[in-house]
């Protein structure tokens, strides 16, 4: 009983630090730096390096983000498997963008569909990230004044081969460019 007591409170304490990844949509640096440890990194579309590096470039992203740009990283609920001291926790992500974009400072809704890999270590008793993961899987782009006056205009790229979104935003534009 005291074995599956201790699996359920560590399954419960890696579920928040998932989840604690919304911190980074609100803003909150402290509260995301906490969730990982001091070697962690973060491997992601546009960063690769130490995580606490990561947690001060998106502190800077959201200082100087273009006026009208949201960010929102819907978590699915996490597939967890525990080891002793260590775990590992992938979930299912979308992520929602919202951007200005080019010269007319058009504005664009991208969506990523992604799983957030997590490996997780109880140190110091309280469980942190090691690394963290995010596979994309595909990406959409959605141009807003275009589907506003037709309802119906998505461009989608099913299997997305560049994972940077700011490239797959210029490439789908120019497209949409050349054959409107």
């Amino acid at each position: 009983m005291t074995d599956m007591i201790t699996q359920l409170t560590d399954i419960n304490q890696i579920k928040d630090l998932v989840h604690g990844f919304s911190n980074r949509d609100q803003g909150k640096w402290a509260e995301l730096r906490a969730l990982f440890a001091d070697d962690a990194t973060v491997a992601i579309s546009w960063f690769n390096g130490p995580a606490l590096a990561f947690v001060d470039a998106c502190a800077r992203g959201y200082e100087n983000a273009p006026p009208k740009t949201s960010v929102k990283h819907l978590l699915g609920f996490p597939r967890i498997r525990v080891s002793g001291d260590r775990a590992y926790a992938d979930t299912d992500a979308t992520i929602l963008m919202r951007v200005p974009f080019g010269e007319k400072r058009i504005m664009l809704d991208v969506t990523s569909w992604c799983r957030f890999c997590h490996m997780c270590s109880s140190r110091r008793c309280a469980r942190s990230v090691i690394p963290f993961d995010a596979k994309f899987a595909r990406h959409g782009l959605l141009d807003l004044p275009r589907y506003q006056a037709s309802h119906h205009q998505t461009l989608r790229e099913d299997q997305a081969t560049d994972n940077s979104i700011p490239a797959l935003a210029i490439s789908q534009a120019r497209r949409q460019k050349l054959n409107p």
